[in-house]
């Protein structure tokens, strides 16, 4: 797998062997950063469900300031971490280790506001409606935009909590896009 573009252009980063180790391909990365090309550059990016975390690293190369990688697996956080120091970015890179939830959790209660929240957790792990709802409760995320990654035949239930800002297709994927409602 490679970096498209960016400071890291065509950079070469490891992903794990697992047999069910699920990469966001070339081509969904490409539709998502040409999607937010505008709000990347010195962004705050949280890539949950890092995996190899080049997604994040796109994010990096790309213009972001700062990401923040969540990852539970650490064999994963590990080569996440070698990944990062290949490529030079490792002032840029916050690294948590824990599932997603107590992540979120320390997140939000630090006030810490990613302007760009991507999310890719297992297709077939069923969690989407309970990250919905993490999200809609979460005081600090309440302007980032949501991006989740999934299977085309999940059906995302956000609203009345999020506004759906796209939906982009790249074969059997789908990226969805919302924006938290603020209540008033």
């Amino acid at each position: 797998m490679r970096i498209i573009t960016g400071k890291a252009k065509g950079r070469q980063i490891k992903i794990p062997r697992e047999a069910d180790f699920r990469p966001s391909s070339d081509k969904t990365r490409e539709t998502l950063f040409n999607i937010i090309r505008s709000r990347i550059e010195k962004s705050t990016f949280l890539d949950c469900f890092a995996g190899s975390g080049a997604v994040g690293l796109e994010a990096i190369s790309r213009g972001a300031e700062k990401v923040i990688a969540i990852e539970k697996n650490h064999l994963n956080c590990r080569l996440i971490t070698e990944n990062c120091r290949s490529l030079g970015f490792e002032d840029k890179l916050e690294l948590i280790e824990d599932d997603y939830i107590p992540a979120l959790t320390r997140l939000d209660r630090d006030g810490i506001s990613p302007d760009i929240l991507f999310f890719d957790p297992p297709y077939y792990a069923d969690i989407y409606g309970h990250l919905l709802d993490f999200l809609a409760q979460a005081r600090s995320i309440n302007r980032g935009l949501i991006i989740i990654e999934h299977f085309k035949k999940t059906v995302l239930q956000s609203e009345p909590l999020f506004d759906l800002y796209k939906v982009s297709k790249s074969g059997d994927t789908h990226l969805t896009y919302l924006i938290k409602k603020i209540s008033l």
